[in-house]
């Protein structure tokens, strides 16, 4: 599989366009019941001979149909936009895709159950999963979609958020829980008010699912979603940072992961704009050489892996392996800068963690410092001593209070969840994720209903009327030849990016038929 190759051309037939009414923000009621912007348009329809061609024009496609099964019920796919509110409260407008499955199948009649699907990272602008063309970076995710839920007779509601395809904002509001968890719930209380005009109804099960960034979004919706009082039925969160304090603590202490050279520009970016105190100037933050272009870098209509070959973005090197360290630090952050970094344990990330020094790099020494002593100043309770299991209640650095602001602890689930990961995963490390969580969950003043909440490690073993057992064998079956053959370069981790998801979406669709 080429880097930049998603899918082979196929095209796309634009089928009907249709004004909607269009409401003010202040106008929405206390459910989100309204469509805020109505520019919808019908992208595609494929039937399930269809459908089966172009998932089998690509590896993931393929493995759907073996695993998953075969389509059930011809798609409808729409795209359509709506207003929502960016960090500062401030109305824009995004997009999301809306697939409508068909067909005389008794799974495919209406009404049918709705999954709201919350795609990973993305810092490519045109990011739209409504084209199933293959000309877009979002087509192979959307048509694994359609084949896993949509054709399996699901509705899916799939948010590209604010700051990628036609949005009106800026950037990306990344990792910010209240600005992306309004967009959510906007991008589902619009496909409900355009589901009528499309032939569509939805049943009362509402599912949510997402991996890396959306999993984490996924387990934050679920959280608003309860707090609102909107039903839900049931969440799969997967490789999500949910204990956000604990994995960004853990990449200044000297273990970044795969993919931070992308994470950090646009969760920066995000606070920054939302809450505009991480720093006066870039060059406070990001290494002098590349501060005012990074700053503003992410999302963009230039694929990413095309800004790195450009230099314009580090590969892999988030901190300098050349430190500048001042006579005045404390000893604990002495030993990190000059012992601890790369970290070497555990042995098995010990390679990823040496890719983030580097000579060309993304955060400067300064700022490295000043989270360090913070993090010595406000101590997790969970990372790396599990002691509380709170996330810190102060701090004296702009990031790290954006960190612990949109930290996922704090609360406890009152509806089905089931997280997915692997023990494998070295850009969303499960130590952070789910592990913690249900550590953090574990204690009595803390605990949800006993079996309400659950952990699949896709790589744990096999135990008695196990679920998920297939998919565990299928796995262990195929991971190692998988990773041989993915020729990936050395920043990018096929393990979470390519493999794993896969594993769990499918796994979500195994809790959702019991529920549906």
């Amino acid at each position: 599989m080429k880097f930049s190759q998603v899918l082979a051309s196929v095209g796309v037939l634009v089928l009907a366009a249709c004004q909607l009414p269009v409401m003010a923000p202040d106008e929405r009621d206390d459910d989100h019941k309204v469509l805020l912007r109505g520019v919808w348009t019908k992208t595609t329809s494929l039937s399930p001979t269809d459908l089966i061609a172009r998932l089998k024009a690509f590896e993931e496609g393929r493995w759907t149909l073996e695993i998953a099964g075969a389509p059930k019920c011809s798609v409808d796919v729409f795209h359509y936009e709506y207003s929502t509110i960016d960090g500062k409260g401030e109305p824009v407008t995004a997009s999301s895709a809306l697939m409508v499955p068909r067909g005389a199948d008794a799974k495919c009649s209406n009404p049918n159950p709705v999954v709201l699907a919350m795609h990973g990272t993305m810092p490519d602008k045109p990011y739209n999963l409504a084209d199933l063309s293959g000309d877009n970076p979002a087509s192979a995710r959307a048509l694994a979609w359609a084949g896993v839920y949509a054709s399996q007779g699901y509705i899916v509601v799939a948010p590209n958020y604010t700051g990628l395809d036609t949005s009106s904002a800026s950037h990306q509001s990344y990792l910010d829980a209240a600005q992306q968890t309004e967009d959510i719930i906007d991008a589902l209380a619009a496909a409900r008010e355009l589901l009528p005009s499309v032939s569509g109804s939805a049943s009362d099960r509402l599912f949510l699912v997402g991996y890396s960034q959306g999993g984490w979004l996924t387990m934050a919706t679920h959280r608003e979603m309860e707090a609102r009082g909107i039903t839900l039925t049931a969440s799969v969160p997967s490789s999500g940072p949910y204990a956000l304090t604990a994995i960004v603590d853990d990449v200044f202490r000297g273990r970044p992961v795969q993919g931070s050279t992308v994470y950090f520009p646009l969760a920066i970016r995000a606070f920054q704009e939302a809450y505009g105190d991480i720093y006066g100037q870039p060059s406070e933050v990001y290494n002098p050489a590349i501060a005012q272009d990074v700053a503003t870098l992410l999302p963009n209509a230039t694929p990413h892996h095309l800004l790195i070959q450009a230099g314009r973005l580090p590969a892999s090197a988030v901190f300098s392996n050349k430190a500048t360290i001042p006579a005045d630090v404390s000893p604990a952050v002495r030993r990190i800068l000059e012992d601890e970094s790369p970290a070497k344990s555990p042995a098995s990330f010990a390679r990823v963690y040496a890719l983030g020094f580097g000579e060309k790099y993304l955060l400067n020494d300064s700022f490295r410092i000043d989270y360090l002593q913070d993090i010595e100043a406000h101590a997790d309770g969970a990372w790396p001593n599990y002691t509380t299991g709170e996330i810190p209640t102060g701090s004296g650095n702009g990031l790290r209070r954006a960190v612990i602001r949109n930290d996922l602890r704090g609360w406890t689930p009152q509806k089905r969840m089931v997280m997915c990961g692997g023990a494998g995963d070295m850009a969303a490390p499960f130590r952070y994720g789910g592990e913690l969580m249900m550590r953090y969950w574990s204690a009595p003043e803390r605990a949800p209903k006993p079996g309400l909440v659950s952990l699949l490690d896709i790589e744990s073993p096999i135990t008695e009327n196990d679920p998920f057992r297939a998919l565990k064998t299928d796995f262990k079956m195929r991971k190692d030849q998988f990773l041989r053959e993915a020729a990936m370069p050395d920043w990018v981790d096929p393990y979470h990016q390519l493999l794993l998801p896969r594993y769990c979406y499918t796994a979500a669709l195994q809790v959702f038929e019991t529920l549906r």
